[in-house]
């Protein structure tokens, strides 16, 4: 596999799993102020998402390269 073509199924899986990672742990507020949005997450915690977004991702393209190679795929 070509690099570039590695890291672009890298990026794919990785966008994947951020959106499936995003509303993990995603609590509204109860009583919000007056302007503020009653969807609004209290913490975020992008930073946390993000990192296990990108381990969840490198384990998956380790797994798909090996089940490649293995399966004789290029």
């Amino acid at each position: 596999m070509a690099l570039v073509t590695g890291i672009a199924a890298f990026l794919t899986i990785w966008c994947v799993v951020l959106f499936l990672v995003l509303p993990f742990g995603v609590e509204a507020e109860d009583d919000p102020e007056v302007g503020w949005d009653a969807g609004a997450p209290r913490e975020h915690r992008m930073g946390l998402k993000l990192v296990s977004s990108f381990v969840v991702s490198a384990v998956l393209f380790v797994v798909w390269r090996v089940v490649a190679g293995v399966m004789g795929w290029p």
